[in-house]
């Protein structure tokens, strides 16, 4: 028994940009009586669906190959009956009469297959995938809003506790406000432990690493991976993190600012000070010339990065929170070293003449909490600007 394939419409809740991305074909199982017609179309479909923008290319020609398939099989599957002596001479012909169309219903799909290809779109509503990146996969989560249309997107970065799917849950409320597209990904402790997360794996065991071995190099793939997936070369994106994920955004906002139209990092448990003397991790201090020379201080000051700070994150015990003499000389709580950071390179970047591309957004009440974070109305203004609510 094979599979049939049969026709729906598109999900009207997909962009007409994205039109569910081959979803035009659904299988279902049928009976043996349409094995013939059925184990053709279920390859073309099987091979369609697969074709991302392939289908795109080669709707039409599958279409009418399709039809003229479905219009033919049915004719020679006519059976005898008073009102039609001659359907078992028709059947009899009916290998005859569909290979020369199954053949040219399978050649459109070959012309189709050699096209270039996207993966299958985000599906509305909570989701999650693995994003292939190399040798090291990520599970990624994923919300698309039924009001999605063509972006923006937002990328959200969990924090110590590794739970990206509960991240991606607490930008429900977000990605609904605005309408975006969110995704989550996974850093798990095994694969990506404090010197890979929280400080971007620039510097394995003391030693500089290569960038594009950097965990910071997987989000432009990751990026360019959404895009793929959504049919949108040109999707304007955005960075959101909080706590550890905070931390590891205000560290790639030095040394991988390019792309993202705004990088926001909440409630950081320690910062990066635009100084030669701290220590990495809190400063640019022992790294390698090209990563801590004034040009690299100076671009830091110049990205688009935005401290959004919960004012009640005022508690120098807070789980969690880094209570080293480095990051103490920050401050006592994670509301503190904020407004520190910010203030010293605000000076810094006048002293020099610098362009300071910084901004600083505080949530009135919210204390170090994500989901209230991204929940807060300050967010539309962190994430999208003074005007974006």
């Amino acid at each position: 028994m094979c599979d049939r394939v049969l026709l729906r419409a598109p999900d009207s809740r997909q962009s007409a940009r994205g039109a569910d991305r081959g979803r035009f074909l659904e299988t279902e199982r049928g009976s043996a009586g349409h094995a013939g017609n059925g184990c053709v179309l279920e390859r073309v479909a099987r091979r369609v669906v697969g074709s991302g923008n392939a289908w795109r290319w080669s709707a039409g020609l599958v279409w009418m190959a399709w039809v003229t398939v479905a219009l033919m099989v049915n004719a020679a599957s006519a059976v005898a009956s008073p009102a039609n002596p001659a359907g078992l001479a028709e059947r009899a012909d009916r290998s005859n009469l569909e290979a020369p169309v199954r053949a040219a219903a399978e050649s459109a799909v070959d012309a189709s297959s050699a096209m270039p290809r996207s993966a299958m779109a985000i599906p509305i509503g909570a989701s999650d995938y693995e994003f292939a990146n190399g040798s090291e996969p990520i599970r990624v989560f994923a919300y698309k809003p039924a009001t999605y249309r063509d972006g923006p997107l937002v990328v959200v970065f969990h924090g110590v506790a590794r739970n990206a799917e509960d991240y991606r849950n607490f930008a429900i409320n977000l990605a609904e406000r605005a309408r975006v597209l969110v995704v989550t990904p996974l850093f798990d402790r095994e694969r990506f432990p404090p010197e890979r997360y929280q400080r971007g794996g620039i510097t394995l065991a003391g030693e500089p690493q290569p960038r594009e071995v950097w965990t910071y190099a997987i989000i432009p793939r990751l990026v360019a991976d959404v895009r793929a997936r959504e049919g949108t070369p040109d999707l304007p994106y955005f960075y959101l993190g909080h706590s550890a994920g905070g931390q590891f955004l205000v560290r790639l906002a030095a040394f991988l600012p390019e792309g993202p139209v705004r990088i926001i990092a909440a409630n950081p448990g320690s910062h990066l000070f635009p100084t030669r003397d701290a220590e990495f991790g809190y400063g640019f201090g022992g790294l390698p010339a090209e990563w801590s020379d004034d040009e690299s201080l100076r671009r830091y000051l110049a990205a688009p990065l935005t401290f959004y700070l919960g004012t009640a994150d005022t508690d120098p015990n807070a789980k969690s929170l880094d209570r080293s003499d480095a990051a103490l000389r920050q401050g006592k709580s994670r509301y503190e070293r904020g407004h520190a950071c910010f203030a010293f390179a605000r000076a810094l970047a006048a002293q020099r003449g610098w362009t300071f591309g910084w901004r600083l957004v505080e949530a009135a009440g919210v204390g170090h909490d994500a989901a209230l974070m991204f929940a807060a109305p300050e967010a539309m203004d962190a994430v999208f600007g003074p005007r974006s609510h």
